[in-house]
């Protein structure tokens, strides 16, 4: 009876669907098969590391929270004892095992030795044992601050904050309340709004107090506290901690940590926050009475009297960290172990004695002039490789990259590198090669030419989201033979949403040019960009595909992308002599039924058969959409291929007299949810049978794979 129930269901979905866009394989992450490699320890999107001993074998391991789509859930990487420094604190971790699934704003305290991992409102009992199956109620409300209307991160940790014997609560908050979110730039790339807050409150615990200070909240009654962390706690109001007589403000999501970090016996605080750094609050009272001086950039020195400099400031490659404080090596000194957006976690290690600092970190002038304890640079951990991964929001490109007649993978990610996956060989299940940066060359005020890897970054005005979105660059490129001097080039877009073309010179190195258009007029751009475009440089919409495609097969790489209102447009390419240059845009791409969408490919509107406008939003919901041009079904006309929930197939159905294409959209390619913001297609064919497969870039930084229904 199922199978006839099941066959009955198969027939009646292919009168629904084109048997073209589903198969009954599911898109897969595609793996390294490369047994002896060892790369970057990653998990999706979001890194929250929780370090632990949580296989008790004596030694800490990583356990990291993930809170994306598609990875997420809760990982354990097993430390396996081996590995260089004190203690072997830079271990090759083993693959990740899923564990739980994922807990947003997971923290971790560390009480007489125990991990304490905790949520906003509740902390999680003997976490190696239950994970999250068996928590207590803390009694205090997980919105803390009703003051605020718009906050993010809400990061919860304990602490005896003065030294009488029982934990009381630490809760950071980002506030968004003055910076709002985006298209608040003026016109001369000023932000009109306010900065994020990072706010740090103190809960403390009464349960041991003599204090008169009235009670607010308490764990309640049903909750079964355990004796290993002191009396139950009843909490007083919350208030906000000060520093140099003022609150603790840093620039959103504070991720504070309280400890001993100068060796004097009383604790200091160290936050994070949005973007990449950290401030060092030094306690200048006691341990029972904490008073903590106005913060410093960790790593800043005192270059004069008047001047302090930053330029060596402690920092991670990107964004939104989440630092935890542990005595990570054993040394007796307390690091740092910080996650990065991109799902990577790295060891900051605290140098207590400066002689046992690297040579070229001894100097005397260090040593007099650091103004914060000295910690070494992020070094992020290892793991076996598994996944092929690189950073978040990865967008791919099959092509043979090397020339050794299989597809390597070109790709771009959220942090604005471009690299390659080098295909070793292995037919349809390829041996992959590490990731190697793409190098571009500069040249300093001399002529000399200089290397430095290729990145798209926003810095402090390049985000229609604003400033906080610095470190972000959100590279999304394809590859072709630009400038027809059989060097393959890269045209990427970015963050800016402007146009480049990496041009190939020797030794593989890049030399970046904006790509230009001839406008009739003034260079349009969209209406919430502050800068103007010169030159007849293309200012397009940010993070989105700019598609290098022979389009008209005329044997010039024409280009196909968003204009500056989200319609898909034919930039042809032409040549006069021997100039090539690219004519002002056309839009000659039309849809059957629904054809306009936001970044999502969500219908928007009500508007059918008409010009297709691939992102009708405005600002900030703008862009974002990945495309790819193949012949999926082969008919002979390029489809389209563009990010959604997975990838939607977009059908190319005919071609009008007037030259008007017209696509049809087939739906999803499959049924699994890769994205909560894009993903990004591309095709391969590791088996070699002529007929394009699937390759999908995740937000997690994974490739996904699945075969051409049409090879079976």
């Amino acid at each position: 009876m199922m199978t006839f129930i099941r066959t009955s269901l198969f027939l009646i979905l292919l009168f629904i669907v084109p048997a073209t866009v589903f198969s009954e394989d599911q898109l897969e992450p595609i793996q390294y098969n490369n047994p002896d490699l060892i790369v970057d320890l990653g998990v999706g999107l979001w890194a929250w590391p929780l370090p632990m001993d949580y296989d008790g074998d004596g030694d800490l391991d990583l356990v990291v929270s993930c809170p994306d789509y598609p990875y997420s859930g809760t990982y354990f990487f097993e430390n396996p004892g081996t590995g260089t420094g004190p203690a072997n604190s830079t271990p090759i971790f083993k693959p990740a095992v899923r564990i739980a699934d994922k807990m947003s704003n997971v923290q971790i305290s560390y009480f007489n030795d125990t991990p304490i991992v905790s949520s906003p409102g509740r902390i999680y009992l003997d976490f190696p044992k239950n994970q999250y199956s068996k928590s207590v109620n803390l009694g205090v409300p997980s919105k803390l601050d009703l003051e605020f209307k718009r906050t993010r991160a809400n990061q919860w940790k304990l602490v005896d904050w003065e030294n009488d014997g029982d934990l009381d609560l630490i809760v950071g908050i980002g506030i968004w309340d003055d910076y709002g979110w985006d298209d608040a730039w003026d016109e001369e790339g000023g932000w009109k709004n306010g900065p994020l807050h990072g706010y740090v409150y103190l809960v403390e615990n009464l349960a041991t107090s003599s204090s008169e200070t009235p009670v607010w909240k308490s764990v309640p009654e049903k909750e079964s506290w355990p004796e290993s962390l002191g009396p139950k706690p009843k909490w007083a109001k919350p208030v906000q901690i000060q520093a140099g007589g003022k609150p603790v403000d840093v620039y959103g999501m504070p991720s504070p940590n309280f400890a001993d970090f100068d060796g004097d016996g009383d604790l200091d605080l160290i936050c994070g926050e949005f973007m990449d750094g950290f401030t060092w609050f030094e306690n200048t009272g006691t341990r029972e009475k904490p008073e903590l001086s106005e913060g410093v950039v960790l790593g800043a020195r005192q270059k004069d009297a008047k001047k302090i400099e930053t330029q060596h400031r402690i920092h991670m490659d990107l964004q939104m960290i989440t630092p935890v404080a542990v005595d990570w090596d054993g040394d007796g000194d307390i690091d740092l172990i910080s996650g990065d957006e991109d799902g990577r976690v790295a060891f900051i290690e605290r140098f207590s004695d400066f002689e046992k600092l690297p040579p070229e970190e001894q100097k005397d002038h260090l040593r007099r002039t650091l103004l914060t304890p000295f910690f070494g640079r992020p070094q992020y951990f290892q793991q076996i490789a598994h996944d092929v991964k690189f950073g978040a929001l990865i967008t791919p490109v099959g092509f043979d990259w090397d020339g050794d007649g299989d597809e390597d993978i070109i790709c771009g990610n959220t942090a604005g590198h471009i690299g390659y996956f080098e295909n070793l060989g292995g037919g349809e299940t390829p041996k992959f090669a590490p990731i190697k940066l793409i190098q571009e060359a500069k040249f300093q005020s001399g002529g000399t030419p200089i290397t430095e890897d290729l990145r798209y970054q926003a810095g402090p005005k390049g985000s229609i989201q604003g400033p906080c979105e610095a470190k972000w660059g959100y590279s999304t490129i394809s590859v072709a033979d630009w400038n027809n001097d059989q060097r393959l080039d890269i045209i990427g877009n970015g963050i800016w949403g402007k146009v480049r073309v990496h041009l190939q010179g020797d030794h593989h190195t890049f030399f970046t040019h904006d790509v230009k258009a001839q406008w009739n007029g003034d260079a349009p751009k969209p209406q919430w960009t502050w800068w103007t475009p010169e030159n007849g440089q293309i200012a397009t919409q940010w993070r989105t595909t700019p598609t290098a495609v022979d389009w008209n097969d005329d044997g010039l790489t024409d280009l196909v992308m968003l204009d500056h209102e989200g319609y898909l447009a034919y930039y042809e390419r032409a040549k006069k002599g021997d100039e090539l240059f690219l004519k002002a845009p056309e839009r000659i791409f039309k849809m059957e039924g629904n054809c306009e969408f936001d970044g999502r490919h969500r219908v928007v509107g009500e508007k059918k058969d008409g010009l297709l406008r691939l992102n009708a939003s405005r600002a900030g919901g703008s862009g974002r959409r990945k495309l790819h041009f193949v012949d999926w079904d082969g008919d002979g006309r390029k489809d389209l291929l563009v990010n959604s929930e997975n990838v939607n197939f977009l059908k190319n159905v005919r071609t009008d007299e007037d030259g008007t294409v017209w696509f049809k959209d087939m739906g999803k390619m499959d049924s699994r949810r890769l994205a909560g913001h894009t993903t990004s297609p591309t095709t391969v064919d590791w088996d070699k049978n002529g007929i394009p497969d699937l390759l999908v870039g995740a937000e997690d930084g994974r490739l996904y794979y699945k075969k051409n229904p049409r090879a079976k």
